[in-house]
């Protein structure tokens, strides 16, 4: 975890996560399975509940450390009231052991307990995330 902070107001917070890559993957599929895996758009629209209107943004190769990544991410919408629900970016790389990813997101349902505050936080803090991303020391 990453606290964010505008000067003594926390406005939200950045993920780390490391997973165990299962013996039988290929790292030679480099950003093919990068992509592949970052396309959730099933995973996220079945968990909307088919009310919301749902966002994939395109996935684009990043560099992450001294890695490739890929950068991903979606959003929800409220059909009602125009306004994201949910708002996810996210950084993904791999060594030959492990996943790493750096997320942040605003929920409107988690607010208060996780990720960014409100939508307007996470869209001022977002172009400094890639940056930050780019120049993490991998593997952590």
């Amino acid at each position: 975890m990453l606290g964010v902070s505008d000067g003594a107001q926390a406005v939200g917070s950045l993920e780390l996560g490391q997973f165990a890559l299962e013996s039988d993957f290929d790292p030679e599929q480099g950003f093919a399975a990068l992509d592949l895996w970052a396309h959730i758009e099933e995973d996220r629209r079945a968990t909307s509940g088919g009310f919301a209107v749902f966002e994939a943004f395109p996935v684009d190769e990043v560099p992450f450390g001294s890695f490739c990544g890929a950068s991903y991410g979606f959003s929800v919408l409220d059909p009602v009231a125009q306004t994201a629900s949910k708002l996810f970016l996210g950084y993904a790389t791999f060594d030959r052991a492990n996943l790493y990813i750096v997320t942040a997101f605003y929920d409107e349902e988690q607010a208060a307990e996780r990720g960014f505050r409100d939508e307007a936080s996470l869209q001022t803090y977002a172009p400094y995330l890639e940056q930050l991303v780019e120049r993490l020391r991998m593997p952590p």
